[in-house]
């Protein structure tokens, strides 16, 4: 299953987001309503059955903006029922776990709340689960007239986000102390995932509102050109996730440019060409891989 290279991200790439907004938060030791359960054991069935068709080789889970507090937290119960289910246990997160206002309180509150409602029931059910951060991860506006509101450090959100299982696991830049980019290899299925970080700045004031910049800096690009793309191993597949678009299909014009480089690294891996980037050159020529998905969020709309 397999992309032509030159269609890669001048088609389009691949984009879900989703947000679950309800009347009435789920409480983690609420039961699952019936309606979810009969749901959820016909999707399972469904999955079993792609499991077993011939050149399947693997499946994820992925879900994004949840947005916590207008969800109604039933989603990460439904990934973990997936997962006792059917045993497919990777799960990605697509990032934007807060709301856009808000207090530090509430900000603190949301990223408890994501613990409680994903984070743990996903791993406590098998899971291994993924985070790639978003642009709300981790600050808040007081109100939509205030000057002022808060921002976590680059740290705090690494200190956040990379202690999942999953996260743990993978292979990151031990150079760079706040990177939420890394790579997880399965063996088995020969898919190599890429989860890159498209907002990995963040203001140095605290107090700053929505201070979490959109970027790939200087570090990340050279370290997923470097060692990210470069070294996949002949014949992966390669499945690249991250929250802001970048494609022109499901971008909008100011993040095409915005990030620019990182999309012109990604066609140059793909169709084996050499490009220059923040004064390095690579040559992807002998390029052993090939990307199939692009998978993003951010928009809260499928694209």
């Amino acid at each position: 299953m397999a992309l032509k290279r030159r269609s890669f991200l001048a088609g389009g790439s691949a984009f879900a987001a989703a947000g679950w907004a309800g009347l009435r938060a789920g409480e983690a030791s609420d039961a699952l309503p019936e309606y979810y359960r009969s749901y959820v054991t016909g999707l399972a069935e469904k999955i079993r059955m792609l499991k077993n068709t011939p050149g399947v080789a693997a499946g994820f889970f992925f879900f994004t903006d949840p947005h916590v507090s207008a969800n109604r937290r039933f989603s990460g119960r439904l990934i973990a029922e997936l997962i006792r289910l059917t045993g497919l246990n990777k799960v990605f997160c697509g990032g934007d776990i807060p709301s856009a206002f808000g207090t530090k309180a509430d900000l603190d509150a949301e990223m408890a709340q994501y613990d409680q409602f994903w984070s743990v029931p996903i791993q406590q059910a098998g899971g291994l689960l993924f985070n790639a951060k978003g642009n709300h991860d981790f600050t808040i506006r007081t109100s939509r007239t205030s000057a002022d509101g808060w921002t976590y450090s680059s740290q705090a959100a690494r200190d956040f986000y990379m202690t999942a299982n999953g996260c743990r696991a993978a292979v990151t830049n031990d150079a760079d102390p706040t990177a939420c980019y890394y790579y997880a290899d399965d063996a088995a299925a020969k898919i190599r995932y890429v989860v890159a970080d498209t907002s990995d700045a963040a203001s140095d004031d605290p107090r700053a509102y929505w201070g979490v910049k959109y970027v790939v800096g200087a570090t990340q690009l050279a370290w997923l050109a470097e060692t990210a793309l470069a070294t996949v191993p002949d014949g992966y597949s390669v499945i690249v996730i991250h929250h802001i678009p970048l494609a022109p299909i499901t971008a909008s014009d100011s993040e095409v440019k915005m990030f620019a480089d990182f999309r012109r690294l990604l066609e140059a891996y793909q169709n084996r060409e050499r490009v220059s980037l923040s004064g390095r050159d690579y040559d992807f020529s002998d390029a052993r891989g090939t990307i199939l998905l692009d998978l993003t969020g951010h928009h809260h709309s499928d694209r």
